[in-house]
């Protein structure tokens, strides 16, 4: 099985701002750069398009919430959000994995594709009001973090231990081998150089 791009986000929504960020993307006004891409993969695939659904659930039990349960997120909730075109986010109560099933190689090579996807990840970080992104592929497991109620903080802390600075730019985390290539680190996308359409 390939790897997948991964992006973890901060944001500091209760599930009824959750709830309203699912409105917000069925609406769409508000992602301009989501919509073209979604448009663009529904045409390919008609059976990847759908309304954002969210559903919350305890790590600890599977017992889904009411509608009178409290809003505020717990350590041991998470929050998912499946939409059009294979995009999901998996929220705790401090950071996100957005999951697009884009290939991580194709995201570090292509050039077009990886202009457009950091613009998608701008949106949703301006969106939740902190402007950077962290990607990585998803093989270093994101998810798990996101599963643990840790926040952004405790994030990159590990980042730092695991695998030391982030690299300076996303074409640092290819490195080609004798068999093909290989992809280790992070990089933290704070968007600075996307205004002009540039890529990193």
């Amino acid at each position: 099985m390939g790897v997948n791009f991964s992006a973890i986000l901060k944001h500091g929504m209760d599930f009824k701002a959750m709830e309203r960020f699912q409105a917000d993307l069925n609406e769409g006004t508000k992602f301009p750069r989501v919509v073209h891409c979604l448009r663009e993969v529904s045409v390919h695939h008609p059976r990847l398009d759908r309304e954002w659904s969210l559903t919350r659930d305890r790590n600890i039990e599977s017992t889904n919430f009411g509608p009178f349960d409290s809003v505020h997120i717990e350590e041991e909730e998470y929050v998912e959000l499946e939409g059009p075109g294979g995009f999901s986010f998996l929220f705790n109560a401090h950071i996100c994995e957005f999951s697009p099933l884009i290939r991580w190689h194709s995201f570090l090579v292509n050039q077009e594709l990886q202009t457009e996807l950091r613009a998608i990840c701008q949106e949703f970080a301006n969106y939740f009001g902190y402007p950077f992104a962290v990607y990585m592929g998803d093989n270093y497991c994101a998810t798990d973090y996101v599963f643990e109620g840790r926040d952004m903080d405790y994030y990159r802390t590990e980042l730092l231990r695991r695998f030391g600075p982030g690299k300076t730019s996303i074409l640092d985390l290819l490195q080609q081998t004798d068999v093909g290539w290989k992809s280790e680190g992070y990089y933290v996308d704070d968007f600075g150089n996307l205004l002009n359409g540039a890529s990193n």
